[in-house]
């Protein structure tokens, strides 16, 4: 017996948890089949003291066997829950308790032990006496509570609604009185109610939510108290419920479910990676992007897995979870970690993740939410960027020229290449510890000061400048620059141009330009002289021209008028005489006469001479140049040359020291 008892009280033990069954308000005890107490709850201890191992007959009757009509023994014979009130008088009033007897059993379904359950029901009983001695009483009581009662029959018409549920309805009580309680449903909460009925017929009592229709067609929402209403039988004889109204609650429910959904749709159209962790990093939701990177698809099906459960390396899963370690344990977030991910086709991304701790209301850390971004595209640019960036190193410390970046604010210098050391002698350490003001002379410095101030962010050619070099020496330099910015400062980027030599050779083929535009405008004023000397000596040879022309036209009519008088009579005589040759004689002497002219004479001493010889003749004898010549017969002044080169050896002045023109004029 002490062993079966024993394996009972086991068993009990297991059943009841430590302290659940004190934090009830009821007085609930369990006894073995030999009415032995094996537990009192704390409620049951202090309405008798603690008598556990004792006989419950023994210790609340003073028997010394088993009460007559003792519920629980009847229990155990049958096998039943039964229940019946009790009433105790005291000192301190009369009180009602309703007692529970209970069989309990083990896994085969044999009885080892009974509970029983007292409940303190005397405030209802008191209520319900004071009510039932006053009905008016009771209906102010009813209808002064905020929420509806509402009774029924066992055919489910109303006996009774309180003002508050028929105000809730928009009906009157006279309307609501006699109907039943389907009249204030559609289809689908009629269904529900009949299987409600039935299991209040059966003697459940139950809270639920429910949908009743108003007056006007509008839906209320309420939360429904039923319990069954029995006769002193126990049979069903109707119903009754406390409602109240939770359309607002509802709406609420709704407002909330709308704002998850909501949440929901905007989680899953973000084209971030979204996901939320557990303290022990067990998945409790993402949104779509990240499901589909993990190959489920679906976020519901995440829900449960860890980082083991998904496509990536382990190794990889392990760092994930060192994260969600280091958030939930700091309380402090994580932000941008950027990180490789490997997905479900078995492709790599590269990923910037940002990692925050969840907290419930009271500020403790239940979780982990993460936000990634797929910085794949990023990353290559990087890399490319970087490549570029490294050639553009290499062209700036490899250009030929002098280049350099300074502080766009404090004209410090930031960095120079290999050519502007070696062409200013400094050191790239002492180029760094200057400004730009530096390599200036000190007279310059204001207007590069005012350049300064005005010049723009883009590229800029910022003219012609003098700079000192190391030895003191100055060049000259023309200098370009753009805007960037460098180190995360405003700064300029310069190129620096020596041209010295050739502003030097500028300056010298500027001087020997002005001393040639001297000569030009001096040889210039000359030829005006020769010009209007020219013109001077052309207005005397035309008058010369004309006078010769004066002169032949005289002798064509001396010659002519000569020839009639002296040739053309003996010509005739000839021909009448006969005699030749004194007539040609005559005719000799007589043209010699004709011909005594200067032309004459001077065609008979040369013989020879062509017509452009006796013109240059004339001229010379006129004592005009050869020069003029050339100009007046439209030949060269070789030619003429020639011409007078003939004349005197056709005359026989050739290699004599005799003057041509004074020769002429004495032919005369």
């Amino acid at each position: 017996m002490p062993d079966k008892n024993k394996r009972t009280k086991q068993i009990i033990m297991d059943w009841v948890s430590e302290g659940v069954f004190d934090a009830f308000e009821d007085v609930i005890s369990i006894h073995d089949t030999d009415f032995k107490v094996l537990y009192q709850n704390q409620g049951h201890k202090n309405m008798v003291s603690r008598h556990i191992g004792e006989y419950c007959y023994k210790v609340y009757q003073s028997r010394d066997n088993v009460c007559e009509n003792c519920q629980l023994a009847i229990a155990f014979k049958d096998g039943k829950v039964h229940t019946r009130e009790q009433v105790r008088t005291t000192d301190d009033g009369t009180f009602f308790f309703k007692i529970t007897s209970s069989p309990l059993k083990d896994s085969t379904g044999k009885i080892i032990a009974g509970l029983e359950v007292v409940k303190d029901i005397t405030k209802r009983k008191r209520a319900e006496k004071a009510l039932a001695t006053s009905s008016e009483k009771y209906r102010l009581l009813v209808d002064s509570l905020q929420e509806g009662i509402w009774a029924l029959d066992a055919e489910e018409k109303t006996t009774f609604v309180n003002n508050r549920m028929a105000e809730m309805l928009g009906y009157t009580v006279e309307e609501m009185l006699g109907k039943k309680v389907f009249d204030f449903m559609d289809e689908r909460g009629v269904k529900l109610c009949k299987e409600k009925v039935e299991a209040r017929k059966a003697g459940v009592k139950e809270q639920h939510d429910f949908e009743l229709i108003k007056k006007d067609g509008s839906v209320l929402y309420v939360l429904m108290e039923a319990s069954p209403i029995k006769d002193e039988d126990g049979n069903y004889i109707g119903g009754m419920a406390a409602v109240i109204d939770i359309t607002e609650r509802k709406r609420a429910d709704n407002e909330v479910w709308e704002s998850r959904s909501t949440l929901k749709q905007i989680l899953d159209t973000v084209p971030q990676s979204i996901f939320w962790k557990d303290r022990d990093s067990v998945y409790l939701g993402c949104n779509k992007v990240f499901a589909i990177a993990t190959g489920i698809n679906d976020p519901e099906k995440i829900i449960g897995k860890t980082d083991f459960d998904l496509p990536w390396p382990r190794e990889e899963a392990e760092a994930y979870r060192m994260d969600d370690r280091e958030v939930i344990t700091t309380g402090r977030a994580k932000r941008h970690i950027v990180e490789p991910l490997q997905q479900a086709d078995g492709s790599r991304l590269w990923i910037d993740t940002t990692k925050v701790p969840l907290e419930d209301k009271q500020g403790r850390v239940y979780g982990v939410l993460g936000v990634y971004d797929d910085i794949t595209e990023r990353k290559k640019t990087e890399q490319k960027l970087s490549a570029s960036e490294e050639q553009y190193r290499i062209l700036f410390n490899k250009n030929p020229m002098p280049m350099w970046i300074y502080d766009a604010e404090t004209f410090y210098f930031l960095d120079v290449n290999e050519a502007a050391i070696i062409h200013y002698r400094y050191s790239r350490d002492d180029f760094l510890s200057m400004t730009i003001k530096d390599i200036r002379p000190v007279a310059d410095v204001p207007d590069l000061l005012r350049a300064l101030s005005n010049i723009t962010s883009g590229p800029s050619m910022s003219g012609i400048w003098r700079h000192k070099k190391k030895n003191g020496s100055i060049i000259t330099v023309e200098i370009f620059s753009h805007g960037i910015t460098y180190l995360n400062r405003p700064a300029r980027l310069v190129l620096s141009n020596d041209v010295t030599e050739l502003k030097k050779a500028e300056y010298d083929l500027k001087k020997y330009r002005d001393y040639l535009e001297k000569l030009v405008k001096e040889r210039t004023n000359e030829l005006e002289l020769q010009k209007i000397t020219l013109e001077q000596k052309n207005i005397a040879l035309r008058e010369i021209i004309g006078q010769i022309e004066l002169e032949k036209n005289k002798i064509k009519e001396n010659i002519l008028g000569n020839i009639e008088e002296l040739v053309i009579p003996i010509l005739r005589q000839a021909k009448v005489k006969g005699s030749g040759d004194k007539l040609i004689e005559l005719i000799e002497q007589n043209l010699r006469k004709v011909t005594s002219s200067f032309g004459v004479r001077l065609s008979s001493k040369k013989l020879k001479l062509t017509p452009r010889e006796v013109d240059v003749c004339n001229m010379v004898e006129k004592g005009i140049t050869n020069k003029e010549m050339s100009d007046l017969l439209s030949i060269s002044i070789q030619s003429i040359e020639g011409y007078r080169k003939n004349i005197r050896k056709k005359l026989g002045l050739a290699n004599k020291k005799v003057n041509l023109i004074s020769y002429l004029r004495n032919l005369r």
